[in-house]
């Protein structure tokens, strides 16, 4: 099972950020999620504080990136999309990231990933990123095929209406797990591609949570406002939180 931490270079500060990402990259079946400083300034008041915290560094979208293309050869990284890149800043994306999480209807998925992969054929170092849709909570009732074909590698599942809220209950994510799963299956047969990893996040705060999530099938957990909450208490506060996740993923 992967877990998926998230990261903000400069949060809570450069050097606090530079010691966990050193940590996670010591750590099995992490990849590690990120953003650019232009998070959403509707977010929650965490991801405010975070927004502020960075730009106050003065670290900005080419620092992110530089970061994890550095390492990407010893630590898979993830960045979160709020808007479509443009064609400078899809470039770079390409060489930091081995995946990225696009919000977005099913057309520019598949645009970005056949993008991607004219890229890697022609001149790019590192095997193409993939993008992977986002499915909210409210789009099971629906058609959710088109979002499921249309990603590379992954899919990300929104367990949760909100950040802060209850997560659902485990039935019901085990029943949009095993939908996403049985729509890749029919199309990794139709297009001998990847099978599709389902990836569960938003709201996910303690080692029951990811125990839960385990059991209902996932492949990977994101672990966005409790870890950095954890990192910014400190080292100690953020390996004993990790400790308590691995041990979670494990059981």
């Amino acid at each position: 099972m992967k877990l998926l931490p998230f990261l903000m270079p400069g949060f809570p500060s450069i050097g606090a950020s530079r010691d966990v990402f050193r940590f996670l990259q010591g750590q099995k079946d992490v990849i590690v999620e990120t953003a650019l400083p232009t998070l959403a300034p509707s977010g929650s008041t965490l991801v405010q504080k975070v927004r502020k915290t960075v730009n106050r560094a003065g670290i900005r979208a080419e620092d992110v990136m530089a970061t994890f293309r550095k390492d990407r050869k010893t630590q898979s990284g993830m960045l979160m999309l709020h808007t479509e890149p443009d064609g400078h800043q899809f470039s770079q994306i390409l060489t930091a990231f081995d995946y990225a999480i696009a919000p977005f209807d099913a057309k520019t998925v598949t645009r970005l990933n056949q993008t991607a992969a004219r890229k890697e054929k022609n001149d790019a170092l590192f095997p193409a990123t993939q993008f992977g849709a986002q499915i909210g909570p409210n789009e099971m009732d629906a058609d959710v095929g088109d979002k499921v074909r249309a990603s590379a590698g992954f899919v990300y599942l929104k367990v949760a209406h909100e950040r802060e809220g209850e997560l659902f209950e485990k039935e019901k994510i085990q029943n949009a797990i095993e939908k996403i799963k049985a729509i890749s299956k029919t199309s990794v047969a139709e297009k001998n591609g990847q099978p599709i990893a389902v990836y569960c996040g938003y709201g996910v705060k303690t080692a029951d949570d990811v125990r839960m999530l385990k059991k209902a099938g996932a492949d990977g957990v994101f672990l966005g406002a409790a870890a950095l909450q954890a990192q910014e208490k400190g080292p100690k506060s953020f390996e004993e939180f990790w400790d308590a996740i691995k041990v979670a993923a494990t059981d």
